[in-house]
């Protein structure tokens, strides 16, 4: 098998892709289609990794993938090229594709693959990874943030590696598709967020950065680092009045705010 069928990405080489091109047949008496797959319409190529990796990743395909592209050819979702559908496992390290291309709803090419991550990616490496025709789903592992999908790496880290990037539906970031032009590129790039850029925000003190970047869950660090000093102050300003820490005891009633010694009496 070889990479014949499917689809089949066009700029690079994934280490693990499996691929088919499915009959979307009419039933009769139903509005959708039926999916099926031939044997012969099928690709499967690995570069790399273990046989663990190969079921993971067939396991993944037979249980999500395929009954969700079903359903969606039984809505009759599938007809015009742009109607592409999208699925991720949830550990982000499969990603599907779908299209029917030009075929007007005949045949879905189905395209599966192991997703390959750097585990830290500097702004200049991303422009380059991204110019040659890879998509940002597959350099940086997005997750769910503040009821929106963002990435933000696993702990902060100083420097010029990404490590945030904001809401990506409020601020129209494709994840599935190249970033060809120019001034999209530099847009989507101006929220690609590294170390060096929280600690900039916070005027070099990197301590701060540090708590900003924990804090940011879906906005931009510039709108945060604002949200983050009213958190502070709030929080200073409920500290107990108290010289004693809050001990409103008898044997410290001048502490206690409103009260007098008769009222431990």
């Amino acid at each position: 098998m070889g990479r014949e069928w499917g689809n089949y990405p066009e700029n690079f080489i994934p280490k693990m892709f499996w691929g088919a091109r499915a009959i979307l047949e009419r039933v009769s008496g139903q509005l959708g289609k039926s999916l099926d797959l031939l044997p012969d319409r099928q690709s499967f190529e690995r570069l790399d990794g273990s046989q663990r990796e190969q079921d993971a990743f067939f396991d993944w395909i037979n249980t999500k993938v395929l009954p969700e592209l079903r359903r969606l050819a039984e809505e009759n979702y599938f007809y015009e090229w742009r109607d592409l559908a999208t699925i991720r496992s949830e550990d982000g390290d499969f990603m599907c594709q779908a299209t029917p291309k030009g075929s007007y709803g005949e045949y879905l090419y189905i395209g599966c693959r192991e997703v390959e991550r750097m585990s830290t990616i500097t702004k200049t490496m991303l422009r380059s990874q991204l110019q040659q025709g890879h998509t940002l789903n597959d350099l940086l592992a997005f997750r769910p943030g503040q009821d929106c999908e963002v990435f933000k790496a696993d702990k902060f880290h100083a420097g010029d590696a990404v490590i945030y990037v904001p809401d990506v539906h409020l601020n129209h970031i494709p994840l599935d598709r190249p970033i060809t032009g120019p001034e999209e590129l530099d847009e989507v790039l101006s929220q690609c967020y590294t170390g060096q850029d929280f600690i900039d925000e916070c005027e070099g003190d990197a301590e701060k950065a540090k708590c900003l970047f924990c804090y940011c869950d879906w906005q931009h660090p510039s709108s945060a680092v604002d949200e983050l000093a009213d958190d502070e102050e709030d929080t200073d300003n409920h500290a107990a009045p108290s010289s004693t820490g809050g001990d409103y005891s008898p044997s410290s009633p001048w502490d206690a705010p409103g009260m007098s010694v008769s009222d431990f009496i």
